[in-house]
């Protein structure tokens, strides 16, 4: 019977590499004991790994290399098919399309569960996963989405505080004004 290995933890990768020493991996535990979060969320707050290198180490241990998302934005009209308030919220984005199916640039774990709905939402049978950073996702989201994001804060703002917005239409005291 085979066994397989556990996937490394991530501070044991970010040694292996020489990123941190194991003094900076104790005060990042024992910051997490403290205050909670994740291990890389600590080590990046202490100064001892940048993002890119901690998301490096993350695409080791996920086994799904890691993507610049600034230099290789994803695909015109990929993003489309998801709210980008969801994009963001799920922590991954479809990245491109290859000959099997969708490459999606993930910042979370790639689980089963992230593939199946990632399946689903896409309308693909096969997907292939790549890590990104948070800021690289968020960026790219904004940038894709741009026009939809400024549309959807117009409305909300001219739903929720109509006199401040510069968006057309009656205010609640033209409303209420009888015609004459």
């Amino acid at each position: 019977m085979v066994t397989s290995r556990p996937p490394k933890r991530v501070g044991e990768i970010l040694l292996k590499a020489g990123l941190i020493d194991k003094w900076q991996l104790e005060d990042a535990l024992e910051a997490q004991r403290r205050e909670g979060g994740l291990l890389g969320r600590q080590l990046i707050l202490a100064g001892s790994v940048t993002r890119r290198e901690m998301f490096g180490a993350l695409s080791k241990q996920w086994k799904a290399p890691l993507v610049d998302l600034i230099k290789e934005p994803p695909e015109a009209g990929l993003l489309s098919m998801i709210e980008p308030a969801s994009l963001i919220e799920a922590g991954w984005v479809p990245w491109k399309r290859d000959g099997r199916g969708v490459v999606i640039a993930t910042t979370v774990p790639p689980t089963e569960t992230l593939i199946k709905t990632a399946r689903t939402m896409l309308g693909a049978k096969h997907i292939s996963v790549r890590t990104t950073t948070d800021w690289d996702l968020n960026q790219a989201v904004a940038t894709a989405c741009r026009t939809a994001l400024l549309f959807g804060a117009a409305d909300a703002l001219a739903t929720k505080s109509s006199d401040e917005s510069a968006k057309e239409g009656l205010r609640p005291w033209q409303l209420a004004l009888p015609l004459t």
